[in-house]
């Protein structure tokens, strides 16, 4: 026996005879013969605390919506012609709107380590499972089918049994066709793992079926599933799934199902040193990405790197594994950690891959616990591949500053649009331990990010308290990871706290605010619609087509009212997401926008201003220089705002990157026919250049730079 093996027996002798009297009692149960039971452990294996009985409870409590959120969902519109497209600057104003907090099932047993996802044929519906505990460790469902607003389950799994124990662990995915799955270790001892499908929203479940088995005992851990739910995939509809088998060296193993979780392949072992806290994540082609913490080929803690494992045959075989960057992890002990007020901690990284057809398509992205300068205080970590994983970016942190730990990241992409989420709990007070749940968000690709506090009331982290004898437990669990999914335009947050005195799953839903299009003006980064509402664009005179996207035809409904510049305007459907406006030159129109939806109310208050002149930018591509004229020279108007540097008209002309960060900039100081910003000193890629009056972008243009 291995001194790796050895000390964690060492560590968990009270554990394992909580183990042992859950394994007695369960065994008396069901009438099962009991013999001798000896239980060995490795040193990154980690107890649950986990399970319950049925509880047929709907969530009749559920809190009154935030009025600061407004859910944005992205419909088909018309594209302006190609010269007549602007593009924004996309990190530029991007704005959080997080509604209440929702108690997804109010029950009197804890809950906790919860895991998620959205339907991708149908973002109305959304899975949630999470550990669950009562007179048994168990693991239960929720689902909703209208977006997050309401939601219904129970803590127990459907069709489960005492011969078919449910072990914790959960993990939930859905396939191209809106099939539903969740998946679970086997209990007792984590002998194998079992999934079960929906094939109604998540209203009814097949029987659990037997995934993987070993059984020797205790030897799974941390399953988690993937399924490739992209129609236009090779292998559509593809379920993989992937966990730790202590009884093997805590390597991290795989196997797939082609038959819709009705059988399964033989198991595959995809690293060669000691890993857990797996992920699998499909990519836009079918692609199968694997990663997991690695702990060296001792198995010490914390984690040395992310290990890493592709297949480009739909799973049959994969490459070698290996260790793609290193990362010193906050998980240096298994017991709790006192800067975590005793309890444990994990440094298990979470992987999400944009699947939108964007900018991004196919960049991986991952995030991880890590000690701050490899051993300061925990901070998130962030990196990115765009070719597959074979390289990846540098290490980004991301998240508050200022603050005692950031930890437990998880991350999800929007593939409606490739915007990045990453969920994560924080100590935000200078001492102490109270929690407050943060989502980091980013529709640049991951270059900047934006903070929100999501939890409406902080917790304490503390070791949760379960007082069922049955039940086994870890005295320093407090779950092992949460969760977030995302889908056209809204996130989905989820988290367990103990605000009510018990420990329960909140989901809280998050937006950044509606998108406007003006015809002819359309707004666009890549293959998709900016996510934020702007302020005061020029437009040319004439009748004007504003459009604003929502999330179908009754989801939301919109009303207009003329606050100022007294110019006609109709709108064109029930819904108030079309509107035409009649604008002269020189007109600005200010309106107020008031959305209802099925999260409360939100007004916003917009304008237009009328230039009625338009620029040309050339050479595009450009390489050394952009010259900028205007069409109408000879107008008084334009020559005035252009030279006079002390008017409030003055103008800019500003060059972001794709990212958003400003890259050049000149404000013209006298009257000229045309203006020329240099750019041999910068990188060969994307641009926007934008003429901006007031600090309002007049119009924006996109530029290619070639060296």
């Amino acid at each position: 026996m291995n001194n790796f093996i050895y000390s964690f027996i060492k560590v968990h002798i009270m554990e394992s005879l909580l183990k042992t009297k859950y394994l007695i009692n369960m065994l008396k149960k069901t009438l099962v013969i009991a013999g001798v039971l000896l239980t060995t452990y490795s040193n990154l294996a980690y107890s649950q605390g986990e399970k319950i009985a049925p509880l047929h409870i709907l969530n009749d409590s559920i809190k009154q919506a935030s009025p600061h959120f407004t859910p944005v969902f992205h419909k088909s519109l018309p594209k302006a012609p190609k010269d007549k497209q602007l593009i924004q600057p996309y990190s530029t104003g991007a704005t959080l709107y997080d509604a209440a907090d929702i108690r997804i099932l109010p029950t009197a047993d804890p809950q906790s380590e919860v895991h998620l996802s959205v339907d991708r044929s149908n973002p109305d519906n959304i899975i949630v499972s999470a550990n669950t505990y009562t007179s048994n460790l168990e693991q239960g469902y929720y689902y909703s089918n209208n977006r997050g607003y309401t939601w219904t389950g129970n803590d127990n799994l459907q069709n489960s049994n005492p011969s078919m124990g449910v072990g914790g662990d959960p993990s939930t995915a859905y396939d191209a066709n809106g099939r539903a799955y969740i998946s679970t270790l086997n209990a007792p001892a984590a002998s194998g793992y079992l999934v079960q499908s929906s094939t109604n929203k998540g209203i009814s479940w097949s029987s659990l079926i037997q995934g993987a088995t070993n059984n020797s005992p205790y030897n799974f851990d941390k399953e988690m599933i993937g399924v490739d739910d992209n129609a236009n995939s090779p292998y559509a509809n593809n379920f993989y799934a992937a966990w730790t088998d202590f009884n093997n060296n805590a390597k991290v193993t795989l196997n797939r199902s082609t038959t819709n979780g009705n059988s399964f392949s033989t198991p595959i072992v995809l690293s060669s040193n000691y890993g857990q806290g797996t992920n699998i994540q499909t990519g836009p082609n079918g692609e199968v990405y694997v990663c997991w913490a690695d702990y060296g080929s001792a198995g010490t803690l914390p984690a040395k790197g992310l290990g890493f494992a592709k297949s480009l045959n739909g799973g049959v075989s994969f490459t070698a594994p290996n260790v793609v960057f290193t990362y010193t992890g906050i998980r240096t002990s298994n017991y709790g950690l006192p800067q975590f007020n005793n309890t444990r901690v994990n440094d298990f990284p979470a992987m999400a891959v944009d699947k939108s057809g964007g900018i991004n398509n196919g960049r991986i992205y991952v995030v991880y616990a890590e000690q701050q300068n490899g051993n300061g205080p925990s901070v998130i970590g962030f990196r990115y591949s765009s070719d597959g994983g074979s390289t990846w970016s540098a290490d980004k942190i991301i998240g508050i500053t200022g603050v005692q730990q950031n930890w437990m990241p998880w991350i999800c992409v929007d593939q409606n649009n490739g915007d990045i989420y990453v969920v994560y709990l924080s100590l935000d007070q200078t001492s102490g331990f109270q929690t407050d749940t943060y989502v980091a968000y980013s529709n640049g690709g991951g270059n900047t990010f934006v903070n929100q506090k999501v939890s409406d009331v902080s917790h304490i982290t503390e070791p949760i308290v379960v007082t069922e004898p049955n039940v086994p437990f870890n005295p320093y669990y407090a779950g092992d990871y949460i969760g977030i999914t995302a889908k056209g335009g809204v996130a989905y947050p989820a988290w367990a706290d103990e605000r009510n005195g018990t420990w329960q799953v909140y989901v809280s839903p998050v937006s950044v605010s509606d998108s406007l299009v003006v015809e002819g003006y359309y707004y666009s980064t890549g293959n998709y619609i900016n996510n934020t509402l702007y302020t005061t664009n020029s437009v040319v005179a004439g009748q004007i087509n504003v459009f604003i996207h929502v999330p179908s035809d009754t989801a939301s409904t919109f009303t207009w009212q003329e606050t100022s510049g007294n110019v006609p305007f109709s709108v064109n459907n029930s819904q108030g997401t079309s509107v035409t406006f009649n604008l002269a030159q020189g007109q600005s129109v200010t309106f107020q926008i008031t959305s209802q939806t099925i999260f409360g109310t939100i007004i916003n208050n917009r304008s237009f201003y009328v230039s009625g002149y338009s620029y040309v930018v050339s050479p595009n591509p450009a390489s050394s220089y952009i010259d900028i004229t205007p069409n109408n020279f000879t107008n008084t108007h334009y020559v005035k705002s252009l030279s006079q540097n002390n008017s409030q008209d003055i103008y800019e002309i500003k060059l972001y990157d794709i990212s958003g960060r400003l890259a050049s900039a000149i404000k013209p100081q006298s009257q000229s026919s045309h203006y020329r910003l240099n750019v041999e000193g910068l990188a060969a890629g994307a641009y926007i250049l934008s003429i901006v009056k007031e600090d309002k972008s007049v119009e924006s243009y996109k530029i290619l730079i070639q060296k």
